[in-house]
């Protein structure tokens, strides 16, 4: 019975055409093909290679790795 009562809400709900509002907001960091390329390319070059594949996939920190670049990047948009 569950499947089936879940089945049922979501075609009613798809053919009720249900509006949920919501906001969406998109910002251009850079708009042009060929400074996404440049862009892209000095970030590859900029970024060392690590050593060896199996101390960065072990999951422990060697000396060239910096800690604040360890997990997520600061948010520039939002909160």
């Amino acid at each position: 019975m569950g499947s089936q009562r879940f089945t049922y809400g979501f075609l009613i709900r798809l053919l009720g055409k249900t509006v949920y509002p919501c906001d969406v907001a998109v910002a251009v960091e850079i708009g042009d093909k060929a400074a996404i390329r440049d862009a892209y390319n000095a970030a590859v070059s900029s970024k060392a290679a690590p050593s060896s594949r199996s101390s960065s996939c072990s999951g422990g920190t060697t000396e060239g790795d910096d800690p604040a670049d360890l997990g997520l990047p600061a948010l520039k948009f939002g909160t």
